[in-house]
Protein backbone atom coordinates (compact mmCIF):
# COMPACT_ATOMS: atom_id res chain seq x y z
CA UNK A 1 0.00 0.00 0.00
CA UNK A 2 2.82 2.38 0.89
CA UNK A 3 4.52 1.63 -2.43
CA UNK A 4 1.29 2.40 -4.31
CA UNK A 5 0.86 5.72 -2.46
CA UNK A 6 4.47 6.63 -3.12
CA UNK A 7 4.04 5.99 -6.84
CA UNK A 8 0.83 8.01 -6.85
CA UNK A 9 2.44 11.07 -5.30
CA UNK A 10 5.43 10.80 -7.61
CA UNK A 11 3.26 10.55 -10.71
CA UNK A 12 3.93 13.58 -12.91
CA UNK A 13 0.46 13.47 -14.45
CA UNK A 14 -1.08 13.86 -11.00
CA UNK A 15 0.83 17.07 -10.35
CA UNK A 16 0.22 18.43 -13.85
CA UNK A 17 -3.53 17.80 -13.63
CA UNK A 18 -3.63 19.18 -10.08
CA UNK A 19 -1.88 22.36 -11.19
CA UNK A 20 -4.20 22.62 -14.20
CA UNK A 21 -7.38 22.29 -12.09
CA UNK A 22 -6.08 24.64 -9.37
CA UNK A 23 -5.11 27.28 -11.92
CA UNK A 24 -8.52 27.16 -13.60
CA UNK A 25 -10.27 27.55 -10.25
CA UNK A 26 -8.00 30.49 -9.39
CA UNK A 27 -8.53 32.16 -12.77
CA UNK A 28 -12.30 31.69 -12.45
CA UNK A 29 -12.16 33.28 -8.99
CA UNK A 30 -10.23 36.19 -10.53
CA UNK A 31 -13.10 36.78 -12.98
CA UNK A 32 -12.10 34.85 -16.13
CA UNK A 33 -15.17 33.65 -18.03
CA UNK A 34 -15.59 31.84 -21.34
CA UNK A 35 -16.10 34.44 -24.08
CA UNK A 36 -18.76 33.53 -26.66
CA UNK A 37 -18.84 36.99 -28.26
CA UNK A 38 -17.03 35.69 -31.38
CA UNK A 39 -20.31 33.88 -32.12
CA UNK A 40 -21.76 37.21 -33.22
CA UNK A 41 -18.62 39.14 -34.18
CA UNK A 42 -15.90 36.94 -35.75
CA UNK A 43 -16.12 36.32 -39.50
CA UNK A 44 -14.84 32.74 -39.01
CA UNK A 45 -18.23 31.78 -37.57
CA UNK A 46 -21.30 31.61 -39.81
CA UNK A 47 -24.67 33.03 -38.81
CA UNK A 48 -25.49 31.24 -35.52
CA UNK A 49 -29.20 31.24 -36.40
CA UNK A 50 -28.48 29.38 -39.65
CA UNK A 51 -26.12 26.98 -37.86
CA UNK A 52 -28.92 26.16 -35.47
CA UNK A 53 -31.75 25.89 -38.03
CA UNK A 54 -30.12 25.06 -41.39
CA UNK A 55 -26.83 23.45 -40.42
CA UNK A 56 -26.19 21.09 -43.35
CA UNK A 57 -27.16 23.66 -45.99
CA UNK A 58 -25.05 26.36 -44.36
CA UNK A 59 -21.98 24.13 -44.15
CA UNK A 60 -22.44 22.98 -47.74
CA UNK A 61 -22.50 26.52 -49.14
CA UNK A 62 -19.97 28.02 -46.71
CA UNK A 63 -16.94 28.97 -48.81
CA UNK A 64 -15.05 31.50 -46.67
CA UNK A 65 -14.04 28.81 -44.16
CA UNK A 66 -13.63 25.03 -44.05
CA UNK A 67 -16.72 23.56 -42.37
CA UNK A 68 -15.20 21.81 -39.33
CA UNK A 69 -15.23 24.59 -36.73
CA UNK A 70 -18.72 25.71 -37.74
CA UNK A 71 -19.91 22.09 -37.60
CA UNK A 72 -18.83 21.87 -33.98
CA UNK A 73 -20.52 25.17 -33.16
CA UNK A 74 -23.71 24.20 -35.01
CA UNK A 75 -23.99 20.88 -33.18
CA UNK A 76 -23.53 22.56 -29.80
CA UNK A 77 -26.15 25.21 -30.65
CA UNK A 78 -28.59 22.47 -31.66
CA UNK A 79 -28.05 20.28 -28.61
CA UNK A 80 -27.69 23.13 -26.09
CA UNK A 81 -29.78 25.99 -27.55
CA UNK A 82 -29.94 27.93 -24.28
CA UNK A 83 -26.84 26.71 -22.44
CA UNK A 84 -24.29 26.64 -25.24
CA UNK A 85 -21.65 28.73 -23.40
CA UNK A 86 -20.94 26.06 -20.71
CA UNK A 87 -20.93 23.41 -23.46
CA UNK A 88 -18.28 25.31 -25.45
CA UNK A 89 -16.30 25.86 -22.27
CA UNK A 90 -16.37 22.15 -21.49
CA UNK A 91 -14.99 21.33 -24.96
CA UNK A 92 -12.13 23.79 -24.51
CA UNK A 93 -11.38 22.49 -21.01
CA UNK A 94 -11.24 18.99 -22.49
CA UNK A 95 -8.64 20.29 -24.96
CA UNK A 96 -6.69 21.68 -22.00
CA UNK A 97 -6.79 18.36 -20.16
CA UNK A 98 -5.53 16.57 -23.28
CA UNK A 99 -2.60 19.01 -23.40
CA UNK A 100 -1.69 17.99 -19.84
CA UNK A 101 -0.96 14.51 -21.18
CA UNK A 102 0.33 15.12 -24.71
CA UNK A 103 2.75 17.97 -23.99
CA UNK A 104 4.37 16.08 -21.13
CA UNK A 105 4.43 12.89 -23.19
CA UNK A 106 6.22 14.61 -26.08
CA UNK A 107 9.02 15.75 -23.83
CA UNK A 108 9.35 12.33 -22.23
CA UNK A 109 9.67 10.78 -25.70
CA UNK A 110 12.83 12.85 -26.08
CA UNK A 111 14.05 11.65 -22.65
CA UNK A 112 13.54 14.97 -20.93
CA UNK A 113 13.62 14.28 -17.19
CA UNK A 114 10.16 14.03 -15.57
CA UNK A 115 10.61 17.06 -13.30
CA UNK A 116 11.73 19.24 -16.22
CA UNK A 117 8.93 18.03 -18.49
CA UNK A 118 6.30 18.42 -15.78
CA UNK A 119 7.52 21.90 -14.78
CA UNK A 120 7.46 23.19 -18.36
CA UNK A 121 4.05 21.63 -19.01
CA UNK A 122 2.61 23.30 -15.92
CA UNK A 123 4.24 26.65 -16.68
CA UNK A 124 2.81 26.61 -20.20
CA UNK A 125 -0.71 25.53 -19.22
CA UNK A 126 -1.10 28.01 -16.35
CA UNK A 127 0.29 30.96 -18.36
CA UNK A 128 -2.16 33.86 -18.84
CA UNK A 129 -2.04 33.73 -22.63
CA UNK A 130 -2.96 30.05 -22.80
CA UNK A 131 -5.79 30.55 -20.32
CA UNK A 132 -7.12 33.52 -22.29
CA UNK A 133 -7.22 31.46 -25.49
CA UNK A 134 -8.84 28.59 -23.62
CA UNK A 135 -11.65 31.00 -22.80
CA UNK A 136 -12.24 32.41 -26.29
CA UNK A 137 -14.43 30.80 -28.95
CA UNK A 138 -11.83 30.68 -31.74
CA UNK A 139 -10.15 27.68 -33.31
CA UNK A 140 -6.49 28.15 -32.28
CA UNK A 141 -6.86 26.35 -28.96
CA UNK A 142 -8.48 23.17 -30.40
CA UNK A 143 -5.90 23.24 -33.19
CA UNK A 144 -3.10 23.28 -30.62
CA UNK A 145 -4.60 20.31 -28.78
CA UNK A 146 -5.10 18.34 -32.01
CA UNK A 147 -1.57 18.98 -33.26
CA UNK A 148 -0.17 17.62 -29.98
CA UNK A 149 -2.43 14.56 -30.19
CA UNK A 150 -1.29 13.97 -33.78
CA UNK A 151 2.37 14.13 -32.69
CA UNK A 152 1.91 11.54 -29.93
CA UNK A 153 -0.06 9.28 -32.30
CA UNK A 154 2.62 9.57 -34.98
CA UNK A 155 5.34 8.52 -32.55
CA UNK A 156 3.22 5.58 -31.47
CA UNK A 157 2.72 4.64 -35.12
CA UNK A 158 6.48 4.69 -35.74
CA UNK A 159 7.05 2.64 -32.59
CA UNK A 160 4.39 0.07 -33.35
CA UNK A 161 3.02 0.22 -36.91
CA UNK A 162 -0.64 -0.57 -36.44
CA UNK A 163 -3.78 0.22 -38.46
CA UNK A 164 -5.55 1.79 -35.47
CA UNK A 165 -2.78 4.32 -34.81
CA UNK A 166 -2.53 5.07 -38.53
CA UNK A 167 -6.28 5.71 -38.84
CA UNK A 168 -6.30 7.92 -35.74
CA UNK A 169 -3.27 9.90 -36.92
CA UNK A 170 -4.60 10.59 -40.42
CA UNK A 171 -8.03 11.36 -38.97
CA UNK A 172 -6.35 14.05 -36.84
CA UNK A 173 -4.81 15.51 -40.00
CA UNK A 174 -8.23 15.55 -41.69
CA UNK A 175 -9.87 17.26 -38.71
CA UNK A 176 -7.13 19.91 -38.71
CA UNK A 177 -7.74 20.47 -42.41
CA UNK A 178 -11.49 20.75 -41.78
CA UNK A 179 -10.95 23.41 -39.11
CA UNK A 180 -8.37 25.73 -40.68
CA UNK A 181 -7.62 26.51 -44.33
CA UNK A 182 -3.94 26.88 -43.42
CA UNK A 183 -3.78 23.08 -43.46
CA UNK A 184 -4.02 22.23 -47.15
CA UNK A 185 -4.19 19.06 -49.23
CA UNK A 186 -0.53 19.55 -50.08
CA UNK A 187 0.30 19.61 -46.36
CA UNK A 188 -1.62 16.33 -45.90
CA UNK A 189 0.13 14.70 -48.88
CA UNK A 190 3.62 15.73 -47.70
CA UNK A 191 3.06 14.23 -44.26
CA UNK A 192 1.52 11.06 -45.71
CA UNK A 193 4.50 10.71 -48.07
CA UNK A 194 6.91 11.04 -45.14
CA UNK A 195 5.06 8.33 -43.18
CA UNK A 196 5.02 6.06 -46.24
CA UNK A 197 8.74 6.55 -46.73
CA UNK A 198 9.51 5.88 -43.07
CA UNK A 199 7.31 2.77 -42.89
CA UNK A 200 8.15 1.20 -46.23
CA UNK A 201 7.18 -2.26 -45.08
CA UNK A 202 3.65 -1.14 -44.20
CA UNK A 203 2.70 0.81 -47.29
CA UNK A 204 -0.58 -0.98 -47.94
CA UNK A 205 -1.70 -0.42 -44.35
CA UNK A 206 -0.70 3.28 -44.45
CA UNK A 207 -2.44 3.92 -47.78
CA UNK A 208 -5.59 2.18 -46.57
CA UNK A 209 -5.60 4.11 -43.29
CA UNK A 210 -5.03 7.45 -45.02
CA UNK A 211 -7.52 6.90 -47.85
CA UNK A 212 -10.80 7.84 -46.14
CA UNK A 213 -9.38 10.88 -44.23
CA UNK A 214 -7.78 12.10 -47.46
CA UNK A 215 -10.95 11.62 -49.51
CA UNK A 216 -12.99 13.44 -46.88
CA UNK A 217 -10.48 16.28 -47.03
CA UNK A 218 -10.57 16.29 -50.82
CA UNK A 219 -14.37 16.51 -50.66
CA UNK A 220 -14.20 20.11 -49.36
CA UNK A 221 -12.14 21.19 -52.37
CA UNK A 222 -14.32 19.29 -54.84
CA UNK A 223 -17.46 20.76 -53.26
CA UNK A 224 -16.15 24.31 -53.70
CA UNK A 225 -14.93 23.54 -57.21
CA UNK A 226 -18.47 22.52 -58.15
CA UNK A 227 -20.36 25.25 -56.29
CA UNK A 228 -18.09 28.30 -56.70
CA UNK A 229 -15.65 27.08 -59.38
CA UNK A 230 -12.63 27.35 -57.09
CA UNK A 231 -10.59 24.34 -55.95
CA UNK A 232 -9.99 25.53 -52.41
CA UNK A 233 -11.16 24.93 -48.85
CA UNK A 234 -11.55 28.67 -48.18
CA UNK A 235 -11.89 31.82 -50.27
CA UNK A 236 -10.62 34.05 -47.48
CA UNK A 237 -7.18 34.19 -49.09
CA UNK A 238 -8.58 36.75 -51.52
CA UNK A 239 -9.32 39.05 -48.57
CA UNK A 240 -5.83 38.37 -47.23
CA UNK A 241 -4.38 39.46 -50.58
CA UNK A 242 -5.67 42.97 -49.91
CA UNK A 243 -4.49 42.91 -46.28
CA UNK A 244 -0.86 42.17 -47.16
CA UNK A 245 -0.67 44.64 -50.05
CA UNK A 246 -3.22 47.47 -50.36
CA UNK A 247 -3.63 47.87 -46.59
CA UNK A 248 0.12 48.40 -46.27
CA UNK A 249 0.03 51.55 -48.44
CA UNK A 250 -0.20 55.06 -47.04
CA UNK A 251 -3.00 57.20 -48.46
CA UNK A 252 -0.47 59.14 -50.52
CA UNK A 253 1.14 56.00 -51.93
CA UNK A 254 -2.27 54.56 -52.76
CA UNK A 255 -3.34 57.66 -54.65
CA UNK A 256 -0.02 57.82 -56.49
CA UNK A 257 -0.42 54.25 -57.73
CA UNK A 258 -3.97 55.00 -58.87
CA UNK A 259 -2.82 58.12 -60.75
CA UNK A 260 0.00 56.10 -62.32
CA UNK A 261 -2.52 53.54 -63.61
CA UNK A 262 -1.10 50.71 -61.52
CA UNK A 263 -4.25 50.40 -59.42
CA UNK A 264 -7.90 50.91 -60.28
CA UNK A 265 -9.89 53.71 -58.60
CA UNK A 266 -12.13 50.93 -57.22
CA UNK A 267 -9.23 49.88 -54.98
CA UNK A 268 -10.16 52.85 -52.78
CA UNK A 269 -13.00 50.63 -51.58
CA UNK A 270 -11.90 47.88 -49.23
CA UNK A 271 -12.91 44.29 -49.92
CA UNK A 272 -14.14 44.25 -46.31
CA UNK A 273 -16.73 46.96 -47.02
CA UNK A 274 -20.43 46.14 -47.41
CA UNK A 275 -21.53 45.09 -50.89
CA UNK A 276 -23.63 48.26 -51.08
CA UNK A 277 -20.34 50.17 -51.44
CA UNK A 278 -19.85 48.49 -54.82
CA UNK A 279 -23.21 49.51 -56.28
CA UNK A 280 -22.82 50.08 -60.02
CA UNK A 281 -19.37 48.48 -60.02
CA UNK A 282 -20.32 44.81 -59.78
CA UNK A 283 -23.46 42.88 -60.61
CA UNK A 284 -24.84 40.88 -57.73
CA UNK A 285 -25.99 37.36 -58.60
CA UNK A 286 -29.75 36.71 -58.41
CA UNK A 287 -31.13 35.33 -55.13
CA UNK A 288 -30.64 31.60 -54.77
CA UNK A 289 -32.97 31.02 -51.86
CA UNK A 290 -30.00 29.94 -49.71
CA UNK A 291 -29.58 32.46 -46.85
CA UNK A 292 -25.87 31.89 -46.24
CA UNK A 293 -25.05 33.07 -49.78
CA UNK A 294 -27.91 35.59 -50.20
CA UNK A 295 -28.08 37.69 -47.05
CA UNK A 296 -26.07 40.91 -46.95
CA UNK A 297 -25.98 40.84 -43.16
CA UNK A 298 -26.62 37.87 -40.93
CA UNK A 299 -28.96 37.65 -37.96
CA UNK A 300 -26.35 39.24 -35.67
CA UNK A 301 -25.91 42.28 -37.91
CA UNK A 302 -22.47 41.30 -39.19
CA UNK A 303 -21.54 41.71 -42.84
CA UNK A 304 -22.00 38.35 -44.52
CA UNK A 305 -18.72 37.81 -46.36
CA UNK A 306 -20.04 34.48 -47.54
CA UNK A 307 -22.48 36.33 -49.82
CA UNK A 308 -22.02 35.21 -53.42
CA UNK A 309 -21.45 38.83 -54.41
CA UNK A 310 -18.02 38.81 -52.80
CA UNK A 311 -16.98 36.07 -55.20
CA UNK A 312 -17.25 38.70 -57.94
CA UNK A 313 -14.71 40.85 -56.10
CA UNK A 314 -12.06 38.23 -55.43
CA UNK A 315 -10.33 38.27 -58.86
CA UNK A 316 -10.12 42.07 -58.75
CA UNK A 317 -8.42 42.27 -55.35
CA UNK A 318 -6.02 39.43 -56.14
CA UNK A 319 -5.06 41.27 -59.36
CA UNK A 320 -4.54 44.54 -57.45
CA UNK A 321 -2.38 42.73 -54.90
CA UNK A 322 -0.20 41.24 -57.62
CA UNK A 323 0.19 44.68 -59.22
CA UNK A 324 1.36 46.18 -55.94
CA UNK A 325 3.91 43.38 -55.42
CA UNK A 326 5.23 43.85 -58.96
CA UNK A 327 5.29 47.66 -59.06
CA UNK A 328 5.61 48.67 -55.41
CA UNK A 329 7.06 45.69 -53.48
CA UNK A 330 7.90 47.98 -50.58
CA UNK A 331 4.28 47.61 -49.40
CA UNK A 332 4.53 43.82 -49.24
CA UNK A 333 7.89 44.07 -47.45
CA UNK A 334 6.12 46.16 -44.81
CA UNK A 335 3.57 43.39 -44.41
CA UNK A 336 6.30 40.79 -43.87
CA UNK A 337 8.13 42.96 -41.31
CA UNK A 338 4.91 43.61 -39.39
CA UNK A 339 4.01 39.93 -39.56
CA UNK A 340 7.29 38.85 -38.00
CA UNK A 341 6.96 41.57 -35.36
CA UNK A 342 3.49 40.28 -34.39
CA UNK A 343 4.73 36.67 -34.48
CA UNK A 344 7.14 37.34 -31.60
CA UNK A 345 4.59 39.09 -29.41
CA UNK A 346 3.56 37.28 -26.20
CA UNK A 347 0.57 34.97 -26.49
CA UNK A 348 -1.75 37.25 -24.54
CA UNK A 349 -1.26 40.30 -26.77
CA UNK A 350 -4.47 39.85 -28.71
CA UNK A 351 -7.03 42.67 -29.12
CA UNK A 352 -10.08 40.56 -28.27
CA UNK A 353 -8.94 39.66 -24.75
CA UNK A 354 -9.91 43.02 -23.29
CA UNK A 355 -12.66 41.85 -20.92
CA UNK A 356 -10.90 38.80 -19.49
CA UNK A 357 -7.45 40.37 -19.55
CA UNK A 358 -8.64 43.23 -17.34
CA UNK A 359 -9.06 40.75 -14.46
CA UNK A 360 -5.48 39.46 -14.63
CA UNK A 361 -3.66 42.49 -16.08
CA UNK A 362 -0.91 42.64 -13.43
CA UNK A 363 -0.22 38.90 -13.57
CA UNK A 364 -0.15 38.98 -17.35
CA UNK A 365 2.24 41.92 -17.44
CA UNK A 366 4.57 40.27 -14.91
CA UNK A 367 4.51 37.00 -16.86
CA UNK A 368 5.28 38.80 -20.13
CA UNK A 369 8.25 40.60 -18.60
CA UNK A 370 9.79 37.59 -16.83
CA UNK A 371 8.99 34.72 -19.22
CA UNK A 372 8.86 36.50 -22.60
CA UNK A 373 11.15 39.49 -21.99
CA UNK A 374 8.58 42.03 -23.19
CA UNK A 375 9.80 45.27 -21.64
CA UNK A 376 6.93 47.48 -22.83
CA UNK A 377 3.23 46.69 -23.11
CA UNK A 378 2.12 46.15 -26.72
CA UNK A 379 -1.61 45.73 -26.15
CA UNK A 380 -2.37 49.06 -27.85
CA UNK A 381 -1.75 48.18 -31.51
CA UNK A 382 -2.86 51.66 -32.69
CA UNK A 383 -0.08 53.25 -30.66
CA UNK A 384 2.45 50.88 -32.23
CA UNK A 385 1.25 51.84 -35.71
CA UNK A 386 1.62 55.52 -34.81
CA UNK A 387 5.18 54.90 -33.65
CA UNK A 388 5.91 53.07 -36.90
CA UNK A 389 4.44 55.89 -38.97
CA UNK A 390 6.44 58.47 -36.97
CA UNK A 391 9.68 56.61 -37.70
CA UNK A 392 10.27 55.49 -34.11
CA UNK A 393 11.00 51.94 -35.21
CA UNK A 394 14.08 51.79 -32.98
CA UNK A 395 11.75 51.52 -29.96
CA UNK A 396 9.60 48.71 -31.35
CA UNK A 397 11.92 45.81 -30.30
CA UNK A 398 11.09 46.69 -26.68
CA UNK A 399 7.47 45.69 -27.35
CA UNK A 400 8.12 42.17 -28.64
CA UNK A 401 9.08 39.22 -26.48
CA UNK A 402 12.89 39.46 -26.41
CA UNK A 403 13.27 35.86 -25.25
CA UNK A 404 10.89 34.76 -28.01
CA UNK A 405 12.77 36.77 -30.63
CA UNK A 406 16.08 35.20 -29.61
CA UNK A 407 14.93 31.83 -28.34
CA UNK A 408 12.48 30.52 -30.94
CA UNK A 409 14.94 30.64 -33.87
CA UNK A 410 17.67 29.14 -31.69
CA UNK A 411 15.41 26.32 -30.54
CA UNK A 412 14.37 25.58 -34.11
CA UNK A 413 17.99 25.52 -35.31
CA UNK A 414 18.91 23.26 -32.38
CA UNK A 415 16.13 20.87 -33.43
CA UNK A 416 17.38 20.81 -37.02
CA UNK A 417 20.92 20.18 -35.79
CA UNK A 418 19.77 17.26 -33.63
CA UNK A 419 17.90 15.65 -36.53
CA UNK A 420 20.90 16.15 -38.82
CA UNK A 421 23.30 14.50 -36.36
CA UNK A 422 20.91 11.65 -35.52
CA UNK A 423 20.32 10.83 -39.17
CA UNK A 424 24.05 10.92 -39.98
CA UNK A 425 25.00 8.66 -37.08
CA UNK A 426 22.01 6.34 -36.64
CA UNK A 427 19.79 6.87 -39.69
CA UNK A 428 16.03 7.14 -39.38
CA UNK A 429 15.66 4.06 -37.19
CA UNK A 430 14.68 5.92 -34.02
CA UNK A 431 10.99 6.95 -33.85
CA UNK A 432 11.96 10.03 -31.83
CA UNK A 433 14.01 11.34 -34.77
CA UNK A 434 11.00 11.09 -37.06
CA UNK A 435 8.79 12.76 -34.47
CA UNK A 436 11.23 15.65 -34.08
CA UNK A 437 11.21 16.05 -37.87
CA UNK A 438 7.40 16.23 -37.75
CA UNK A 439 7.49 18.93 -35.04
CA UNK A 440 10.02 20.99 -36.99
CA UNK A 441 8.01 20.62 -40.20
CA UNK A 442 4.84 21.90 -38.51
CA UNK A 443 6.71 24.84 -36.99
CA UNK A 444 8.31 25.77 -40.32
CA UNK A 445 5.16 25.25 -42.36
CA UNK A 446 2.90 27.34 -40.14
CA UNK A 447 5.50 30.03 -39.45
CA UNK A 448 6.36 30.62 -43.11
CA UNK A 449 2.76 30.63 -44.33
CA UNK A 450 1.32 32.93 -41.67
CA UNK A 451 4.19 35.42 -41.88
CA UNK A 452 4.07 35.71 -45.65
CA UNK A 453 0.28 35.63 -46.04
CA UNK A 454 -0.89 37.74 -43.09
CA UNK A 455 0.39 40.65 -41.02
CA UNK A 456 -1.64 41.34 -37.90
CA UNK A 457 -2.56 38.48 -35.53
CA UNK A 458 0.51 36.35 -36.10
CA UNK A 459 1.12 35.55 -32.43
CA UNK A 460 -2.37 34.00 -32.44
CA UNK A 461 -1.39 31.93 -35.49
CA UNK A 462 1.78 30.83 -33.65
CA UNK A 463 -0.18 29.41 -30.71
CA UNK A 464 -0.86 25.92 -32.22
CA UNK A 465 2.90 25.22 -32.45
CA UNK A 466 3.85 26.80 -29.11
CA UNK A 467 3.79 23.35 -27.41
CA UNK A 468 6.34 22.18 -29.99
CA UNK A 469 8.60 25.09 -29.03
CA UNK A 470 8.10 24.15 -25.35
CA UNK A 471 9.15 20.60 -26.23
CA UNK A 472 12.29 21.92 -27.91
CA UNK A 473 12.97 24.02 -24.81
CA UNK A 474 12.66 20.89 -22.67
CA UNK A 475 15.19 19.12 -24.91
CA UNK A 476 17.56 22.10 -24.63
CA UNK A 477 17.30 22.22 -20.82
CA UNK A 478 17.79 18.45 -20.57
CA UNK A 479 20.89 18.60 -22.75
CA UNK A 480 22.26 21.57 -20.81
CA UNK A 481 21.64 19.84 -17.47
CA UNK A 482 23.24 16.62 -18.72
CA UNK A 483 26.27 18.56 -20.01
CA UNK A 484 26.75 20.36 -16.69
CA UNK A 485 26.44 17.09 -14.75
CA UNK A 486 28.92 15.39 -17.07
CA UNK A 487 31.35 18.29 -16.70
CA UNK A 488 30.99 18.18 -12.91
CA UNK A 489 31.60 14.42 -12.85
CA UNK A 490 34.70 14.79 -15.05
CA UNK A 491 36.01 17.46 -12.71
CA UNK A 492 35.38 15.23 -9.70
CA UNK A 493 37.16 12.28 -11.32
CA UNK A 494 40.14 14.46 -12.26
CA UNK A 495 40.28 15.78 -8.67
CA UNK A 496 40.35 12.28 -7.19
CA UNK A 497 43.03 11.26 -9.71
CA UNK A 498 45.25 14.14 -8.62
CA UNK A 499 44.78 13.19 -4.95
CA UNK A 500 45.85 9.61 -5.67
CA UNK A 501 48.97 10.89 -7.34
Amino acid sequence: MQTTNRRFWRNAYFWILSAYVASRVAYFAAGIRFNVKPLSSFFQIADPLLLRTRLFETLLYLHTQPPGFNLMIGLVLKVFPSSYSPAFHFIYLACGVSLCFTLYRMMRIFEVRPWIAASLTILFLVSPGVVLFENLLIYEYPLMALLCVSAVLLHRLFQRPDALYAVLFFSCLAILLYIRALFHLGWFILIAAFVLWRLKGYRRMIVTAAAIPFLLSLAIFVKNAILIHSFTSSTWMEFAAETITTHQLTDQEHEHLIQAGVLSPMSRISAYDPLSSFAGKISLPPPSGIPVVDQLNDSTGRINYNNAGYLELYPFYVHEGVEIILHYPKAYVRSIVRAWFAYFLPTSDFPFFDENKAHIGKLDRLFNIVVFGQWRDASDRKNLRKMDAAGKTYELPLYVGTWLLLGLPLLFCMGVSIVWRKVRTAGWGQPATSLLTYLLFQIAFITVLVNFLSSFENNRYRLPVDPFFVTLLGIAIERGTAWRRSKSERGSIEGRTLQLR
